[in-house]
């Protein structure tokens, strides 16, 4: 499965086989909104990663070469429980085992469960889950009852063609929840993996060095002692927004305190985020939303408070796109 645009509109393109000795297929195209759940209680989308291998992950923390070993061992197990804190790189690591177990990015979604989630939209999402295959990436889930989690965990045992990786920033959950998964995986804390902080900095500024047409070689020494100081509390997340900074703003081969004042959202107009001043404005705008959207991780009513107008007036506007 593969994703185009045109006219605006993001469509899904699907190639079906008719036979698999045959060469004559079907092209089917499918807007993508038509996968695509909204609200508070529930949000369903594709999951977006420029992660999708596990070689583009830094494997020198030997906890982190564990957790790898252990995900590849996982490749038959339908329902995983990945645990860590914000930030430590449970979404980069799904995706990489979703291109691992599979030989293709394609077919990975992205499942938001909200506080106060109904029946309704429970049943909705086990709907979802049969018409679909996949990787499938659940967050919210730790507020659901333990029936309704060993439910949910049903609907992917019995599918066969299904992985489910429910990812939690709660390392302490119970072991009345933790039995209904097949293989519980831990991510440590960047605190914890300090001695191998300098190989961290170097993977993600030679990431951000091809991206910016950048020769930026590392820290300078009083950056690196302050940020080994550092608390750091999303983890490689916020390590990776200031290291993006730092390469994009540098001028020289060491990025300096001043260069890491502003994070990527700060530059949002120099990335390749940037606003296609080419499209129409009602172009922009719908970019401008399906943005928002997917930083507040689908949740309509921190969107809408972003956007400055309401949930009604978001969720009329999530429909038309």
């Amino acid at each position: 499965m593969k994703t185009a645009e045109v006219n605006g509109k993001k469509l899904l393109i699907e190639v079906l086989f008719l036979e698999e000795s045959s060469s004559y297929f079907v092209v089917k195209f499918t807007e993508e909104n038509k996968y695509y759940i909204h609200s508070d209680e529930l949000s369903f989308s594709h999951l977006r990663s420029t992660i999708f291998s596990f070689s583009q992950l830094c494997q020198v923390n030997q906890k982190v070469r564990e957790v790898i070993k252990q995900l590849k061992s996982s490749v038959h197990k339908p329902v995983l429980l990945l645990s860590g804190e914000e930030g430590t790189g449970k979404k980069s690591l799904t995706s990489a085992f979703h291109y691992y177990k599979n030989g293709y990015t394609e077919e990975q979604w992205a499942v938001t469960i909200g506080k106060m989630i109904s029946e309704g939209e429970l049943g909705k999402l086990h709907a979802t889950i049969q018409k679909l295959k996949g990787t499938f990436y659940i967050r919210g889930w730790e507020e659901l009852s333990p029936c309704q989690i060993k439910n949910l965990v049903k609907s992917f045992s019995c599918c066969k063609e299904n992985t489910a990786v429910f990812s939690t920033n709660n390392c302490n959950l119970s072991e009345r929840i933790t039995e209904n998964f097949d293989i519980s995986v831990h991510l440590p804390p960047l605190r914890d993996q300090l001695e191998t902080f300098e190989e961290y900095t170097r993977k993600f500024i030679a990431r951000y060095n091809n991206l910016y047409g950048k020769q930026v070689v590392g820290l300078s020494e009083d950056l690196l002692c302050i940020w080994k100081q550092k608390e750091w509390k999303r983890n490689l997340a916020e390590l990776n927004e200031c290291l993006e900074a730092g390469v994009y703003n540098a001028e020289g081969p060491y990025i300096q305190k001043k260069e890491v004042l502003h994070t990527k959202k700060d530059m949002l107009i120099h990335s390749g985020d940037n606003i296609d001043l080419t499209k129409t404005l009602v172009e922009i705008e719908e970019d401008i939303i399906r943005k928002v959207v997917e930083e507040e991780n689908y949740n309509q009513t921190r969107a809408a408070k972003r956007l400055g107008i309401n949930r009604a007036t978001l969720w009329r506007k999530l429909k038309n796109i």
